[in-house]
């Protein structure tokens, strides 16, 4: 992992991001941009439509942010970013499009995102950017709620709809896990009268035995009533560090990323979150 970035709005949140990107950073030796994406509101036409968004109004506002992120910068643990080539940008437009395009730019291998806004809390709870900048971003995203702090890794969980895209997936944590010597447990959660579930879960364990050899990597299927409640179970049980799982259409990540799951998960965990997207995968 050689650049990282994150993105920040100045909220508390995003400050909790930094600093766990930070960690992250010093541990690969690698260089962090914290990028903010100033939003600029179109004006008011005379008509009482939309007008046009000046310009000088739209670079007063990237100036100001870059004002506000060098002093960010500035006051950070001069410890803990002694070692780190930082740097900082902002820009303008739309957040998801500017975090995106910044990260391909700088050829990240990583977006570390909070998981709260300063502003559109509703919305933005595990916020609708983050979900987007998941859904888009050509790396993996690390999303970070509100209050965690970085412990190191031991134990890593994988939640699986025991695809076959789920393997290149897992490769890439095993990849991962290697470097903090973590555990990695792969996860499916089943329903009692799923009748399939135990020979689908025989097909994958056979193609995961075939394709991904690490030695700290073990399975497990659960039977449980929802998603919400499995994903909990397992973190609790297996005092995991990290939750990580493959964004597609439809199975876990879409399940979970259901609005009222997405503030059920926030309000009982403080599990940092690492997704990989098909735009991740083919890197």
């Amino acid at each position: 992992m050689k650049n990282i970035l994150v993105t920040t709005d100045f909220s508390k949140n995003s400050e909790s991001a930094i600093y766990y990107a930070i960690s992250i950073a010093n541990l690969f030796s690698a260089k962090l941009e914290i990028f903010n994406s100033f939003v600029s509101i179109p004006a008011i036409g005379i008509d009482g439509g939309p007008g046009l968004m000046n310009e000088t109004v739209i670079q007063a506002g990237i100036d100001h942010n870059n004002d506000r992120l060098s002093d960010l910068v500035a006051g950070l643990d001069k410890h803990l970013v002694k070692n780190i080539d930082i740097s900082f940008e902002a820009g303008s437009g739309d957040p998801v499009i500017s975090i995106c395009e910044r990260a391909a730019e700088k050829k990240c291998d990583m977006i570390v995102m909070g998981t709260k806004g300063e502003s559109r809390i509703e919305e933005l709870l595990f916020g609708s950017t983050t979900v987007d900048v998941m859904k888009e971003a050509n790396c993996p995203v690390l999303a970070i709620p509100p209050d965690s702090k970085f412990y190191g890794i031991k134990k890593i969980v994988y939640a699986s709809d025991l695809e076959e895209g789920d393997i290149e997936v897992i490769k890439r944590v095993c990849s991962l896990a290697k470097t903090f010597d973590s555990d990695v447990v792969v996860f499916h959660s089943f329903s009692e009268d799923n009748m399939t579930a135990q020979e689908d879960a025989d097909v994958f364990n056979e193609m995961l035995q075939n394709n991904v050899s690490y030695s700290k990597l073990s399975k497990e299927s659960i039977t449980y009533g929802n998603t919400h409640d499995a994903i909990l179970n397992v973190i609790k049980k297996d005092l995991a560090n990290l939750i990580v799982m493959r964004e597609k259409k439809r199975g876990i990540f879409s399940r979970l990323f259901h609005p009222d799951m997405v503030k059920r998960i926030n309000y009982h965990t403080t599990m940092p979150l690492l997704t990989y997207n098909d735009h991740s995968l083919r890197k």
